[in-house]
């Protein structure tokens, strides 16, 4: 059963549940932009301001988002119309204590991908910076030991990003050529 998280449900909610008061607590904190991500409540926060708002996600008595379950990067590539849709850095969070999840989405620039490391916050993600660093191209500052774990270290480019890292030998691949790369 969810607990009902430590604020009053949100003004103009019908159902006073517990992803309402979830909603609301964050909203008390100063965030605004709380959606609907598959279900989940989710947050929009700038890559500067990353590391202090999932710090106060984590130690606010009332949301003790004491739990990184995840930590992946989200590659949106170019649309139709050549527009960028950005690389963006995607935690979920889970309180124990009260019994619900988040998502927290960071966009990051694609020509110069870092964000502050939260590996001092939650130890899990020292790992998965790294899984994200090796795949992604994405740089985690003060990450206590940022190094390839998948690919060969002296491995270039970011396998997973849609159209490489700029001035890699991923980037220089035509997405549309097949047999690029075979019988080489």
């Amino acid at each position: 059963m969810l607990n009902e998280p430590a604020s009053a449900p949100e003004e103009g909610s019908a159902s006073g549940s517990p992803l309402d008061g979830l909603r609301a607590r964050v909203r008390a904190l100063g965030f605004e932009g709380v959606g609907d991500a598959s279900g989940l409540p989710a947050l929009r926060v700038g890559r500067d301001a990353s590391l202090q708002a999932l710090e106060r996600l984590r130690d606010d008595p009332g949301l003790a988002m004491h739990r990184l379950v995840d930590l992946t990067v989200v590659d949106a590539g170019s649309g139709a119309d050549g527009a960028s849709g950005g690389l963006e850095v995607v935690y979920a969070l889970h309180s124990p204590a009260q019994g619900f999840r988040m998502r927290v989405h960071v966009t990051l620039d694609e020509a110069d991908p870092e964000v502050d490391s939260v590996a001092a916050l939650w130890p899990a993600a020292d790992w998965l910076e790294r899984e994200a660093f090796d795949l992604f191209g994405v740089r985690f500052r003060g990450h206590p030991d940022l190094r390839r774990i998948l690919q060969a270290p002296d491995a270039e480019g970011a396998p997973l990003r849609k159209h490489g890292v700029p001035g890699s030998a991923t980037a220089e691949r035509d997405p549309d050529d097949v047999d690029a790369g075979e019988g080489a």
